[in-house]
């Protein structure tokens, strides 16, 4: 009931308001007589007006009272025209500087020339059209400071975000996300429709994040999505078709023939004859072909926008389906999004943001054996096929006529598990806000929101009676499996946030900001399984016997206070100061609070120093120092908890874990120091930053005596320091009324390093295989064997030794810190090459990666020799040593299997990926407006086209494999390359409609 009166809360009713009208229109260009596309058209005062069309026009209706009109551009200075007695008006707007566009920043927007802190902005017209469900994928490569790694390629799939590195090692390392105020959890990524998004503002550094506090240790996206208005009003529809298929993995397996002939040459099959050799290729499989396919994406969005004088709107519904190129695996999304606001009188404002969806996916069994069908695809042979055969060829039935799988020589065939063993995963998403905004008296105003998000998920996972899995881990006297599980997360917060701001003599403008905030978190979870169902049946009621079942319920709250004070100098000299208290539910009572604060500054030297120069159209330096908090991903570790389980059919209750009153934050120091430039009349701008960011009293698990029957509890242990610098660079060489050609490239660099452990030793952390933790040396570097070369005259396998020497026969006690190999990336970034001429619009996008490196798991298990030899192999493992003097990277094939902990299979994971292609092409203006619309376009696009590498196999690296969504925001992404889902390639179409 109060989550329905919440919802019917947020809907903010517009209102239309009629007066005496009359049209005014005309064009706007710049100083060269190219028109200006999208140029914001208001009359003063008031939101009445509309954007420039393609052509540089508008037409709009005005009351017949208006006197002044306002035109604004991004990049140029903002002209007021008097439009006393006419109607049609010619606007010439000058070139500005790109410091006078608004950024989002914590709880409120502000100039980019008062900027002092670190905050990247990637506009929603950038990623529209990009075929990809979860919104963080969508930031790869436009930010710098941002590294974003897909998780994996299965649709609707998060990725791993990190900004300026790793934050902490057990602790969080994802960035704090807020949609339109609302602080949202990493499951509700997938239901953000990015049609819906206006822009995003990626905080990096203390004195952007220092006014969010603990929770924006590793940084905060702020996400605006879009809002109506009397200027702004439309209806657009938007659809994409398209079909998707794995990128080229880089491997070329062994064909029937091939493989045949390398198992005989092994000895682990006898030689044929010509016709045993006929027969057995006669019937034989392409499993790739089996368990792959193309899969089919549409996608489809109509938004209504408008408003009055007093009041907006923006509304959407939208439609998101994504054929997964593997059978068993879809996706689907819809959702449905209302942005509003009210003027209820001169000094009261309401508004409103809620998104509202529902999303569906069918599952795979994502393992690391022959369940997944991304296993099973390199490790079933050709010349064995999916059904059981009888002499003529023909595929044999059961008693119920179905068709009889072979099982191969692995025990399993996944293509029957994927049509018996089905999983699907349901989610409901729910999340907005609703604002009062007061402004009783000049420059003060007090703004009251409360939001909520609500995240329900459902799972079903039937494994069939008589199924190849059911006879493995079933009942054979109660066949058939089920579990239903679930959860359902409730979050309310609740702020409040008051401003003042004083203009002293037009030159000194002092803003004051303070404000509280509240949040909840309530999280419970259930499940329950059962085994015997009847043929066709899968519901827990009638189940021979429930077999399990559980729930659990959580509680987290946050409380914190903050404050902020600026200062502004003749739009020159900014500074800033911000302060914020937060009390965590996480931590005991000796150290519940922390409070966390940031100091910033920025000097525009062109404006202050040299304002009679014409070369520089903005030069300004920026810095800034602070410090922000990081939580336990425990709710409850800093103290000592109960759990209960039945013990001799009674209840019983146990201690949990060892509590740790002392337990507090983890503290990040950081320190930031930015120059921002535009030269030729902005044709070229920039900025490069330097910074150092020190993690203190890292949360980790901390060793106990086995006395304590714990073996170990959280505790602060160690601190780690990331440094890095950041550089991007656009360049506008030609900006005609035709034509334009723009690029621009973002270049971040990291270097990541553990400062202070409680061991000497190195610590093997339980998200990595095998990279470890030691002070003083880069965070997760890898430990292994070191790999020398084949032995040309045993064909044996070579390593050197922890004296150096080469053996045949290393020790575990071998292995040794490979120094400057790390999992982690040194540096990232993008690059972008844009070009249109007249309606026909370009837009390229690069991201790349380097600097780290990946144990190649998959490479290992496709040249295995003898060991996996009955499973199929990779071509390169036949150029294997056959006599002595042969110089090759293959051993011959009974030298034992490659040890895990050598670098024989260690490569290097630099790449360069063609992100997105979009070409697109606009009717002109007079063509569309003969239709009775505003815009039509078409356009056509692909992502991840071509990737330049070294590394044989996909070198953008999530997880090596996904057993659980638990472990997948567990692992280390990038240090594995294993069999998970695997990235795709897409080509899509579609076309815009805006009445």
């Amino acid at each position: 009931m109060k989550r329905g009166l919440l919802f019917l809360a947020m809907f903010v009713c517009a209102v239309v308001s009629t007066y005496a009208q009359r049209t005014i229109s005309g064009t706007i260009t710049d100083n060269e007589g190219i028109p200006l596309i999208g140029a914001n058209v208001l009359i003063k005062g008031t939101t009445i007006g509309t954007i420039s069309d393609f052509d540089g026009a508008f037409s709009f209706e005005a009351s017949e009272d208006a006197t002044t009109l306002v035109a604004t551009y991004t990049g140029y200075e903002t002209k007021e025209v008097d439009i006393t007695g006419i109607s049609v008006v010619n606007i010439v707007m000058a070139e500005g500087t790109l410091l006078d566009e608004i950024v989002v920043t914590g709880y409120g927007t502000t100039k980019k020339s008062d900027l002092v802190e670190s905050i990247s902005t990637v506009k929603g017209s950038d990623i529209v059209g990009i075929p990809i469900a979860s919104v963080d994928n969508l930031l790869q490569g436009r930010s710098t400071g941002v590294e974003v790694t897909a998780i994996n390629g299965k649709p609707g799939q998060n990725g791993y975000i990190r900004i300026r590195g790793l934050t902490s090692i057990n602790g969080n390392n994802d960035p704090l996300f807020i949609v339109d105020g609302v602080p949202v959890p990493k499951s509700v990524y997938a239901a953000i429709n990015p049609n819906d998004v206006e822009e995003f503002s990626v905080l990096k550094d203390a004195a952007a994040t220092s006014i969010y506090g603990a929770r924006a240790s590793a940084g905060v996206v702020l996400v605006s999505t879009k809002t109506g208005g009397a200027n702004n009003s439309y209806v657009e529809y938007s659809g994409q078709f398209g079909t998707m298929e794995a990128v080229d993995d880089g491997f070329t397996l062994m064909n029937a023939s091939q493989k045949l002939n390398y198992e005989t040459a092994l000895g682990i099959r006898q030689p044929m004859t010509a016709e045993q050799r006929a027969d057995f290729l006669e019937y034989g499989t392409n499993w790739e072909d089996v368990l792959l396919r193309r899969g089919q994406l549409q996608n489809h969005n109509l938004a209504f926008s408008g408003g009055t004088e007093k009041s907006s709107y923006y509304l959407s519904v939208s439609r998101f389906d994504q054929q997964g190129i593997s059978v068993g695996s879809d996706f689907d999304r819809t959702t449905a999004k209302f942005n509003g606001s009210l003027q209820v009188n001169d000094w009261i404002k309401v508004s409103n943001s809620l998104s509202i969806g529902r999303r569906n996916d069918n599952e795979l069994r994502d393992r690391y054996n022959a369940q997944s069908p991304f296993v099973g695809m390199y490790l079933y042979n050709d010349y064995e096929t999916v059904y059981n055969l009888d002499d003529n060829g023909e595929i044999q039935y059961d008693d119920f006529g179905d068709p009889i799988y072979n099982f191969t020589h692995q025990g399993f065939n996944i293509v029957e598990a994927q049509r018996n063993n089905p999983e699907s995963n349901e989610w409901t998403d729910a999340y907005g806000n609703l604002s009062i905004r007061m402004t009783p008296i000049k420059n003060f105003s007090f703004t009251s929101t409360v939001g909520y998000t609500y995240n329900s998920f459902k799972r079903e996972y039937f494994i069939k009676p008589n199924s190849i899995l059911d006879g493995y881990v079933g009942d054979s006297n109660a066949p058939g499996i089920k579990t239903d599980g679930g959860n359902d997360t409730d979050r309310y917060n609740w702020s409040n946030v008051a401003t003042y701001d004083l203009n002293v003599a037009d030159k000194h403008n002092i803003g004051f900001l303070a404000g509280t905030e509240f949040l909840r978190d309530q999280y419970e979870t259930y499940s329950v399984s059962g085994k015997g169902f009847p043929i066709g049946l899968s519901i827990q009621s009638v189940a021979a016997e429930i077999t399990g079942g559980s729930t659990t319920r959580t509680d987290f709250a946050l409380f914190s206070t903050f404050g902020q004070l600026s200062y502004t100098f003749d739009n020159n000299l900014s500074v800033k100061g911000t302060v914020r208290r937060d009390g965590s539910s996480r931590f005991g009572a000796d150290n519940r609070y922390g409070v966390f604060y940031s100091v910033g500054a920025g000097y525009d030297l062109a404006r202050g120093l040299m304002p009679q120069n014409t070369f520089f159209d903005q030069l300004k330096l920026r810095a800034s120092y602070g410090t922000t908090g990081n939580e336990p991903t425990g709710l409850y570790s800093a103290i000592g908890v109960l759990q209960f389980s039945s013990y001799n059919d009674q209840t019983a209750s146990f201690q949990g874990n060892v509590s740790n009153p002392g337990l507090r934050w983890e503290n990040q120091q950081s320190y930031s120091v930015g120059l921002d430039f535009g030269i030729f009349k902005n044709k070229l701008t920039g900025s490069f930053e330097l910074y150092n960011k020190t993690s203190q009293g890292l949360l980790f698990p901390n060793q106990l005596s086995r006395t304590t029957g714990f073996s170990d509890t959280e505790d602060n242990i160690g601190d780690l320091t990331n440094a890095g610098y950041e550089a991007e660079l656009y360049y506008t060489p030609i900006r005609q009324k035709d034509f334009n050609l723009e690029f621009g490239i973002r270049f971040s660099h990291n270097k990541t390093v553990i400062d202070k452990l409680n061991s000497r030793e190195e610590i093997a952390p339980g998200n990595a295989f095998s990279s470890v933790l030691k002070e003083g040396e880069i965070a997760y570097v890898f430990k292994l064997v070191e790999f020398s070369r084949v032995d040309p005259e045993t064909g044996d396998l070579l390593y050197f030794d922890a004296e150096g020497n080469e053996t045949a026969n290393p020790a575990a006690s071998d292995a040794k810190i490979l120094e400057g190999k790390s999992a982690l990336p040194k540096f990232w970034g993008g690059f972008d090459i844009n070009a249109g001429y007249k309606g026909l619009q370009l837009m390229t996008t690069f991201s790349y990666k380097g600097g780290n490196y990946i144990y190649n798991q998959r490479r290992l298990d496709l040249a295995s020799g003898l060991d996996g030899a009955r499973s199929q192999q990779d071509v390169e493992a036949l150029d294997y040593w056959k006599q002595p003097g042969d110089i090759t990277d293959i051993p011959r094939p009974d030298v034992p299997v490659e040890p895990s902990s050598s670098t024989r299979f260690l490569e290097k994971g630099d790449y360069i990926r063609l992100r997105n292609v979009r070409l697109s092409y606009s009717l002109p203006s007079k063509v569309a407006n003969a239709m009775r619309m505003k815009d039509v376009s078409f356009f056509v696009s692909g992502s991840n086209l071509a990737t330049f590498t070294n590394f044989k196999g996909d070198p953008e690296v999530g997880v090596f494999v996904e057993e659980s969504a638990s472990d997948v925001g567990g692992q280390l992404p990038g240090e594995f390359a294993g069999f998970s889902y695997p990235n795709t390639v897409s080509y899509t179409g579609g076309l815009t409609v805006r009445f």
